[in-house]
């Protein structure tokens, strides 16, 4: 199987092309790949903490601060100001470590190692609701709830080469952005009403001031609703069509493999250096479903001890192992307070994370998670970062659990402080 190539060709307002299903205005659905409010990121990262080479990046809001340890030996490298007071901020860190993004609501920040700022480059007046980012080239993308994206090319240290903002309309017709990518090559990819991939042209694109692109026409896709790029192969995407998986080559358009899973549950989508799906199946059973060194699809069917929803996933090809977090959703009840007062109670139900051989899904690995902690996946650790205003962090060895901490009280109390006092 594989993409019809069509080519999109530059006019000077627009652009055209003649394939099956014509071109378009882009409407950036409101929620790019469905993951809620935050936004949904192309990188190894959650809605506070992002893993780099050998380090992690914490956005502790309750501080103020942008916390930068380092994993083995685990130490506190800096602290810097987070450029935003919100409660919600969300990081990616470039794969040099050089700086930081950090995302909030509708604006944006690169943050360098030196703690310099330079907010909202280019502005947007939506809320940011999609982010596509490689930190080998530095290409950036983000999408707002209003249709836009701000394409930004970067240096190494966060200096910004170029940026503009462009708007939905590609063509002539209308589209539905429904999924979109940054490739480890750097490539931009959009999918289009679920049925195509729109290959941007990223620097044609910033030197025009308007869209340029290749398009891939996919046979029989009705509903691509995700896509990720795979490091160590920069033109490669894992994505998800309907009841399919499958892996493409950007720049030819070629499926490289395909898998059916129509007769199995949706469970769950990771993104990261090694993305992968999730699938699941009565009894408790889940299949992730990543890319293997090849490009094509590898599979490991575990069980989830929990009986509850699995939240996060790392793989790693070359370890040989799959971590996975899971546990049911919490649940609220009515309940009363000492004073006689209702209120919804919310409990949390127990969270697990297990590691599991790839060959033959055996646990290798089990971990009850603290009931105030916030669990961080990496290949060789462990991390959990605490929700204490004082700030604890915690690394642990997955098979001997053993621990490190880091107490930041010296840091966060000085921030809370000088906060309060403006």
């Amino acid at each position: 199987m594989r993409f019809e190539l069509c080519v999109l060709v530059p006019a000077l307002a627009a652009a055209s092309f003649s394939c099956a299903g014509g071109g378009g205005t882009v409407k950036t659905a409101p929620n790019l790949t469905s993951a809620g409010p935050q936004p949904t990121f192309y990188a190894s990262a959650s809605t506070s903490a992002a893993v780099g080479a050998g380090e992690l990046l914490l956005a502790d809001t309750k501080a103020g601060l942008l916390h930068r340890f380092a994993l083995a030996p685990l130490a506190l490298q800096r602290s810097t100001p987070l450029p935003f007071s919100s409660a919600e901020q969300s990081v990616l860190v470039a794969d040099d470590g050089s700086y930081t993004l950090v995302i909030s609501g509708g604006e944006y920040a690169v943050v360098g190692q030196g703690g310099q700022v330079v907010k909202n480059p280019v502005e947007l007046s939506g809320r940011i609701n999609g982010v596509a980012y490689d930190g080998g080239t530095h290409h950036l993308a983000l999408f707002d709830d209003l249709g836009a994206t701000a394409l930004l090319a970067l240096a190494p240290g966060g200096t910004v080469l170029k940026s503009f903002v462009l708007g939905p309309v590609l063509t002539d017709t209308e589209h539905l952005v429904s999924a979109a990518a940054m490739t480890t090559g750097g490539q931009l990819v959009l999918a289009l009403d679920g049925k195509s991939l729109a290959v941007a042209d990223f620097d044609g694109s910033l030197s025009a001031g308007a869209w340029r692109f290749a398009s891939h026409g996919i046979a029989g896709a009705s509903a691509i609703d995700w896509l990720a790029g795979v490091a160590g192969q920069p033109d490669l995407l894992l994505g998800r069509d309907g009841g399919n998986i499958f892996t493409v080559d950007a720049a030819s358009g070629e499926v490289v493999d395909l898998k059916d899973v129509s007769g199995a549950t949706p469970a769950g989508a990771f993104r990261g250096a090694r993305p992968s799906l999730a699938t699941s199946m009565p009894g408790g059973k889940a299949t992730l479903w990543f890319p293997d060194a090849a490009g094509k699809i590898a599979s490991a069917t575990v069980l989830i001890q929990t009986g509850g929803t699995i939240r996060d996933g790392v793989v790693d090809v070359e370890g040989g192992t799959i971590t996975l977090v899971s546990g049911a959703d919490p649940v609220q009840a009515p309940a009363r307070n000492d004073y006689g007062y209702s209120y919804m109670k919310t409990t949390l139900s127990p969270r697990v994370v297990e590691r599991y051989r790839i060959a033959d899904s055996l646990i290798v690995a089990r971990q009850e998670v603290p009931e105030a902690a916030k669990p961080v996946l990496t290949p060789r650790f462990l991390v959990y970062a605490y929700d204490s205003e004082l700030g604890l962090l915690e690394r642990r060895d997955y098979a001997t659990h053993e621990s490190h901490l880091v107490q930041l009280a010296d840091y966060n109390l000085k921030a809370i402080l000088a906060r309060a006092a403006k």
